[in-house]
């Protein structure tokens, strides 16, 4: 059994990619609970056509992406568009790490930066990142 890794996202791109991303989600939500399987990560990447056989086929042997875990909605409050820019607020909770090539992955697919704060709290394990200068999410809420 694994320890699991929850980590908070913050995603901020066009509104429009924010809405695309949050509606794939909840369409991986609603697969899960219409499912007995527990991790809805894989589906979430099955929606736009990420191939999750020949990525690792392809980059396993540098690096072990971790697809195993759920990806869940928040509410996107209204307060938090900004312009044409939007900010969205899910979380995951993972199998043993959060692997932030995932992010990156979800990053690339939706057109979006991301800044991240996971725990283990099992194992005292905190960590933070970002792809870019979005460092706009309260770690401490």
């Amino acid at each position: 059994m694994p320890n699991w890794c929850y980590s908070r996202i913050c995603f901020k791109g066009k509104t429009e990619n924010i809405k695309r991303l949050q509606n794939d989600i909840e369409l991986a939500n609603e697969y899960a609970h219409r499912n007995p399987m527990f991790c809805n990560i894989r589906y979430f990447l099955s929606l736009n056509g990420f191939d999750i056989v020949s990525y690792k086929e392809r980059f396993n042997s540098y690096h072990d992406t971790n697809f195993r875990g759920s990806i869940y909605s928040t509410v996107l409050a209204p307060e938090e568009y900004i312009d044409d820019q939007s900010l969205y607020y899910p979380y995951t909770e993972t199998a043993w790490w959060m692997d932030y090539g995932l992010l990156q992955i979800i990053s690339l697919i939706y057109g979006v930066e991301y800044s991240c704060y996971s725990e283990e709290p099992g194992m005292a394990i905190y960590t933070k990142c970002r792809n870019s200068e979005l460092d706009v999410y309260d770690y401490d809420y």
